[in-house]
């Protein structure tokens, strides 16, 4: 395609046999040399009807280029009836526009044209212009009568050019003129004289123009145009186009005008419009639409039917197009041929004609243009092709799409209900959605873009970028690169500075303080699958820098359990154990929380197939002393730390008898015995837990030490409301026992 883009975007037919992509050049020439063929006969009326999209206008244009390089002296109007108003002003139109090219090609018969047009539109009280006919002056033998003649023409041409707008301006202007009191006298009077001797020559215009129109009947006119249009060597052509796209009226006005024309010779109307749009139009109680037109149309044809494998080939060399020009760098992620050949049949069943496809790749064009991010597309070309397939063609299963995507990339059945699935629910599912949505016409785009449609077991086939991927299905939908979503080129960014463990910590806090922060997870965990080891080291750590900025609840799907459970998957997928040694130790030294290091040690177990006792005993007992740092450097931080009790624990597991030692001091000191207290009461130190854990607390201190200093501590402190519930808890944990 030589100017394939320009085509698309513009959505226009071809101009030239060169843009002839679907063989209808062919066609063309044969209905040209057919309409070339009709001399000196009767009027002739062809119609080429088709589909709204099927190329008539195309091939309007290839037989007329066919018709000039055969004979350029043939008259052709090529009128487009639905560009005007009215049917008054089309007749008009017509009649201005034909004469134009008239006037051009022969004078002869745009003088008795002109003629004819004034009586035909009731103008012969309007002003026209008037050719000098010289055979009838030569008819004339009386020169003083010629020379009249000849003047009042010419006044009346004068007045024609120049009475009309002066008299239109005259209520604007004159009036300014004659009441302004700056302007001087004597100019107004010479505007009066101007005014006067325009009046005078519009009224010899009126006289000249009553006389000679009255020089002949109408019944004259037309057969002095006859004998004019018998005499040409060709055929004039007139063309009517996109006749449906008048109104009823206006359509009615139109075929008129043909039927009262019908009766002059060489004169070939050739129309172009939808039968059954045209049929409909013209239908009403005193005929039907189709009787109507065969008293007009004496030769239809029908343009030719687009082949699938036409359509295929203009679909496959604009994708290809649009593809090369695509200024990305993600190319290969983005458009795989194989995709594309599983999905164009389906499209084929939407892109039924050239202006649909016009209509498609304009839109395609664009919303694809608007996902592009630093010359990386976040979405797969291929699924967007399917999709904005929908979109334009069923916008009903486009919303439908739309608001399933947590079923439709395979989101876990309790995530998306809060229940566990029955062993049958889940294939019941699929099996509603597709009774519902999935028709012959849908289906090979729908089981493309979602795999679970036709497997509901399968997820190996969720890919980075595919709108079946549920971390990228919602960048499907807003047709614009987005500022809460980690794009393709921030993911590339990322990649790259993850070889070095200070840029590693760097750039993942910066995209976790940005807007971009909800989304950086989900795209880590799609990341992490193409990382080498060495990537994965340094990406855990730069992650567990992110825990204390993370919120701090613990539930299923919370911000910071994803974290967690990421972190953890990528120390498992590290096959090196000296690298994941290292990770530990980096893990260790670094400034982060303690308790995502007890989280992992808890998974060690896991590990083992790659570490060996004495290392995890080392990474264990690393983690011990980094907790046993942290409490006796800043105890008062330590027991306000909402992990205090997890990090105690794990103090108490592998040093018991260090943490028991350390801990009955604290207890013992009344400075430190309430804040000391909050490690035992309840889950995570929270004031309203219904037990204080006294099975732990009783392995610090007797328990009679504990009422002894718990009284003490109430009696100077009578107010004091932790301590007072306290009190009550361990109270009512005796009661209770």
């Amino acid at each position: 395609m030589t100017d394939n883009q320009s085509f698309i975007h513009q959505d226009k037919p071809i101009s030239s046999k060169a843009d002839d992509f679907l063989g209808r050049n062919y066609f063309s020439e044969n209905l040209a040399k057919s309409i070339l063929s009709w001399k000196h006969k009767e009027s002739w009326v062809v119609a080429l009807t088709g589909k709204w999209g099927s190329g008539k206008t195309s091939i309007k244009n290839l037989v007329i280029q066919h018709i000039n390089d055969k004979n350029k002296d043939m008259i052709i109007l090529d009128f487009s009836p639905w560009e005007w108003s009215s049917q008054d002003l089309i007749t008009q139109a017509f009649f201005d526009e034909l004469e134009k090219k008239l006037i051009i090609k022969n004078r002869k018969i745009a003088l008795d044209f002109v003629d004819y047009k004034n009586f035909t539109l009731k103008k012969s009280n309007f002003r026209n212009l008037k050719f000098l006919d010289l055979k009838k002056l030569k008819k004339i033998k009386n020169l003083p009568l010629n020379i009249i003649r000849i003047i009042l023409l010419s006044l009346h041409n004068i007045s024609t050019v120049l009475y009309e707008p002066i008299i239109k301006l005259l209520p604007v202007f004159g009036t300014g003129i004659l009441i302004s009191p700056i302007i001087d006298d004597s100019l107004k009077k010479h505007f009066l004289y101007v005014f006067l001797s325009l009046f005078i020559l519009g009224s010899i215009s009126n006289i000249y123009q009553y006389f000679y129109a009255k020089t002949n009947s109408l019944r004259d006119n037309k057969n002095n145009l006859s004998k004019s249009l018998i005499n040409i060597k060709h055929p004039i052509l007139i063309i009517f186009d996109d006749l449906d796209r008048l109104n009823k009226s206006q359509l009615e006005s139109l075929m008129q005008l043909i039927k009262s024309n019908l009766d002059f010779n060489n004169l070939i109307f050739f129309l172009l419009y939808s039968k059954e749009v045209v049929e409909e139009k013209l239908t009403d109680n005193s005929q039907k639409g189709v009787d109507y037109l065969q008293k007009i149309i004496q030769y239809e044809v029908t343009t030719p039917i687009i082949e699938d494998f036409e359509l295929r080939q203009v679909i496959v060399n604009n994708f290809d197009m649009f593809m090369n020009d695509l200024n990305v760098k993600n190319k290969k992620d983005i458009a795989k041929p194989e995709d594309f050949q599983r999905i164009i049949n389906g499209v084929l069943n939407y892109l039924i004609d050239m202006r649909a496809i016009y209509r498609f790749f304009n839109s395609y064009r664009f919303n694809l243009t608007s996902l592009v991010n630093n010359h990386h597309l976040e979405v797969n070309a291929i699924d967007f092709m399917a999709l904005e397939t929908i979109r334009l063609f069923e916008p009903e299963l486009f919303e439908s799409i739309k608001s399933n995507g947590s079923f439709l990339t395979g989101q876990p059945y309790f995530e998306r209900t809060g229940k566990i699935a029955e062993s049958n629910e889940v294939k019941e599912e699929i099996d509603s959605f597709r009774k519902i949505n999935i028709s012959l016409k849908n289906a090979t785009l729908l089981e493309y873009m979602f795999p679970i449609l036709t497997d509901y077991s399968d997820r190996t086939k969720l890919k980075n970028l595919k709108i079946s991927s549920a971390e990228k299905f919602d960048n499907y939908f807003i047709y614009s690169s987005s500022k809460t979503k980690i794009s393709s080129y921030d993911v590339e960014l990322i990649k790259n500075d993850l070889s070095n463990d200070t840029n590693s910590v760097t750039i993942i806090d910066n995209y976790f303080s940005s807007t971009k922060r909800t989304s950086l997870l989900a795209q880590i965990y799609m990341l992490a699958k193409e990382l080498n080891n060495i990537e994965k080291s340094n990406l855990v750590v730069a992650l567990s820098h992110l825990f204390q900025k993370t919120n701090s609840t613990l539930s299923i799907s919370s911000e910071r359990q994803n974290l967690l459970l990421l972190v953890d998957n990528l120390i498992s997928s590290i096959d090196e154990v000296d690298i994941k040694i290292t990770t530990f130790n980096n893990l260790n030294h670094a400034n982060i929380h303690s308790y995502i290091l007890m989280f992992l040690i808890n998974s060690l177990e896991k590990y083992k197939n790659g570490l060996s006792d004495v290392q995890i005993s080392e990474i264990t007992q690393s983690t011990l002393n980094k907790i046993k740092h942290y409490i006796q450097v800043d105890y008062d931080k330590f027991i306000a730390d909402e992990y205090s009790r997890s990090m105690y624990f794990f103090f108490q597991k592998h040093d018991s008898k260090y943490a028991k030692a350390f801990f009955t001091v604290q207890l013992n000191d009344e400075r430190t015995f309430k804040s000391t207290l909050s490690i035992f009461i309840g889950n995570f130190g929270v004031i309203g837990s219904e037990a204080i854990d006294a099975s732990s607390l009783f392995t610090i201190i007797e328990e009679s030490k504990f009422k002894t200093l718990l009284n003490r501590f109430l009696i100077k402190n009578p107010d004091d409301k932790f301590i007072n519930n306290v009190s009550y808890l361990y109270s009512k944990r005796i009661f209770d026992t």
